[in-house]
């Protein structure tokens, strides 16, 4: 008989063959849905799967939005990974009755831009430069601003830049790609790579250069020192370490920083993208998705409202200024 923990979990994941993260939120939805069962006083503790009903799962969804107060969004993934799971269940066998047929998710809500204002970025990288490791970080921050997903960076080699542009070889859903970067960005991770080598014991002494197979950013932590620096280690570093360095500098201007993620800096590009094209007339969305490897135009909408609500709001500003200046002549 499969475990109500185990088996059958640890079955599913191999299945789906999933990569690192997204099994990762896959374990998570499912363990909420265990962690209830096995509460003290449940009389679901240890529960086989098959006998899980469809009133129970609408208990749980109680759970979630009432007890633990969690979003629509974080409720509607949970209950979906449910869903499959007793799919997959349902299709080896495991269970005769589908208890998630006719659960009800919530309704998404409409995904939004979380872009970076530039008081944001100004103070991210003045983070940076004051953080421990500041020629590393500062390259992090200039290569997160150009719309690489947090994995994507982990994932880079040195080979992958080529001193103007980075080559995106492993990417979610094969959005592999090639992104140009601003001077600004070329000379960090030039200094990043100088700053570097400098590192190495007797490198430069040995006229040894660093290996083009390496990995582009590395790990300083006593454990996992010179190796790729991984996901954990970069939402740490930018949602921790730069966040609080970022707070300090805000409250001393008596202002605060919003919630700072890896992947607030592709919010930010994808936006800057549209304003910019918006603005000057030099690139569409079709361009932009381009370089940010969008596939789908759905997805990519958030940031063509996003950047018509900051037009809009220039454009108003622009407007009063105008009439100001008119009432004064």
């Amino acid at each position: 008989m499969l475990s109500l923990r185990d088996d059958a979990i640890a079955e599913f994941l191999q299945a789906k063959n999933l990569a690192p993260k997204s099994e990762k939120a896959y374990r998570l939805d499912l363990s909420r849905f265990t962690r209830w069962c096995d509460l003290p006083g449940s009389p679901y503790q240890q529960q086989p799967w098959r006998e899980v009903s469809a009133r129970q799962l609408r208990h749980f969804k109680t759970y979630l939005q009432q007890e633990l107060q969690l979003s629509a969004g974080t409720v509607r993934r949970t209950l979906s990974t449910l869903k499959q799971f007793f799919d997959w269940l349902q299709d080896h066998k495991y269970i005769q009755t589908h208890p998630a047929r006719t659960l009800e998710l919530p309704e998404a809500s409409e995904p939004t831009a979380k872009d970076l204002s530039a008081e944001e970025i100004e103070w991210l990288y003045r983070a940076a430069t004051l953080s421990k490791l500041a020629e590393r970080n500062t390259a992090i921050v200039s290569v997160l601003l150009h719309g690489l997903r947090a994995e994507e960076i982990c994932n880079l080699d040195v080979a992958d830049f080529d001193g103007v542009r980075l080559h995106i070889r492993k990417a979610k859903r094969g959005s592999v790609g090639t992104v140009p970067l601003k001077p600004q960005a070329q000379q960090h991770l030039q200094m990043y790579l100088e700053w570097r080598q400098s590192q190495t014991e007797g490198s430069r002494a040995a006229g040894i250069e660093i290996e083009s197979d390496r990995p582009l950013f590395i790990s300083y932590s006593p454990r996992n020192r010179h190796q790729r620096l991984g996901y954990d280690g970069l939402y740490k570093l930018v949602s921790k370490e730069l966040q609080a360095i970022a707070q300090e500098l805000a409250q001393a201007e008596g202002k605060e920083v919003s919630h700072l993620h890896p992947h607030r800096g592709r919010h930010t590009f994808a936006t800057s993208l549209v304003v910019d094209g918006m603005r000057y007339k030099t690139m569409d969305s079709r361009l932009a998705m381009k370089l940010t490897r969008h596939r789908s135009a759905h997805s990519f909408d958030r940031y063509v409202k996003r950047a018509d609500e900051l037009l809009a709001e220039a454009a108003i500003f622009e407007t009063e200024a105008l009439k100001q200046a008119e009432t004064e002549t």
